[in-house]
């Protein structure tokens, strides 16, 4: 048995805050400040982690099924999100290139273990919540470099070392979450901090998040996007709900809404349009668990028609269809028309 100041380590595990996916103790003496735009991993007490003041991260060793008990000493495992100095600029995380997202989004903390060493231990941010192992080379950023390929599987590091192909599918573990949101440079800021916020915090997964409209490939001031860029709007945009939630087990559950948005303004003369509601995430696969129901009342209809969800795979969007007959036809622009035509859609699906 060992000692951490009155902490024990027992077979590899620190006695302190239970944090991993699996209920296994993972950290020890880790913490996290927000300091004038520097995010920064610190000792539980906000002092400067240092070989005398290390904090410990239990992980999974990288060539065997054992864990390995490390040390992070280093006090450069940080990123700055301020205007003009920011290193996290460019990293889209799979939302649309230059335009904002202006609701609070959600990220995990990783810990990274590139090589077995404390000097190989790494952190990094993630949109995905229950990633095991680190993503390929291209969907690795780091300071000033964003990933290769946008996507909300990337890790961007709280380093400027270059990790792309050091970090790259090594063992990772979730250790905590922050907040951040997107200007229209595709520059993030992280949210102050709070007691939903921080090491050993994954408060996220109780809470309900708002989806941007005019992201994720819909056009502006909607949810919605279609195959020839001409979707429905109503009156009032910014009484459109859409809200989402995001479990441990990479489910996103929707809840979109335009009841509350006046008058639907598409006088249905665009045309055949196919029409699709946008994923606040890419989808990931088929799974059981997939389910949706729609509602709306359309132009052509004198009642509520239900209305479906394609669920598709690696797709940012699923498109929407009507019963005609007994076929699922597709609901295009121009079914829309009556002021009174509303969306309204709950649904989960697989995301990560």
């Amino acid at each position: 048995m060992k000692r951490y100041g009155n902490q024990e380590i027992i077979d590899g595990f620190i006695t302190g805050n239970a944090i991993g996916a699996n209920q296994q103790l993972r950290t020890s003496n880790l913490g996290l400040t927000l300091v004038a735009g520097k995010l920064q991993a610190t000792a539980s007490d906000g002092s400067a982690l240092s070989t005398d003041n290390p904090a410990y991260i239990v992980i999974q060793h990288s060539t065997s099924g054992k864990n390995i008990t490390l040390k992070l000493t280093d006090a450069n495992s940080f990123f700055e999100d301020s205007n003009g100095s920011s290193d996290i600029i460019g990293e889209e995380f799979g939302t649309t290139s230059s335009v904002a997202w202006g609701e609070n989004r959600p990220f995990t903390i990783y810990a990274v273990n590139g090589d077995d060493t404390d000097s190989g231990l790494e952190l990094a941010i993630s949109p995905r919540p229950n990633a095991f192992v680190s993503p390929a080379t291209a969907n690795i950023g780091y300071h000033g470099n964003p990933a290769a390929t946008p996507s909300d599987n990337n890790f961007f590091f709280l380093t400027s070392t270059n990790v792309t192909s050091t970090h790259n599918a090594k063992p990772a573990i979730a250790i905590g979450t922050i907040q951040m949101t997107k200007d229209g440079s595709d520059d993030w800021a992280v949210t102050s901090l709070s007691t939903s916020d921080g090491i050993g915090v994954f408060n996220y997964l109780y809470e309900t998040w708002i989806m941007p409209l005019g992201q994720m490939g819909a056009l502006a001031n909607t949810f919605l996007t279609s195959t020839g860029n001409n979707v429905p709007t109503w009156a009032t945009p910014a009484n459109i709900i859409y809200n989402y939630t995001i479990n441990r087990n990479g489910e996103i559950s929707v809840s979109a809404d335009t009841q509350s948005a006046g008058n639907c303004t598409e006088d249905g003369s665009a045309g055949g349009d196919t029409i699709a509601i946008v994923l606040p995430y890419k989808s990931s696969g088929f799974y059981n668990g997939f389910h949706g129901i729609l509602s709306g009342r359309l132009r052509s209809d004198a009642v509520v028609t239900l209305l479906s969800i394609t669920f598709l795979p690696n797709v940012t969007s699923f498109n929407i269809g009507k019963l005609s007959g007994n076929d699922f036809a597709n609901v295009s622009e121009n079914h829309f028309g009556d002021t009174g035509d509303d969306i309204t859609a709950q649904f989960k699906y697989k995301a990560f």
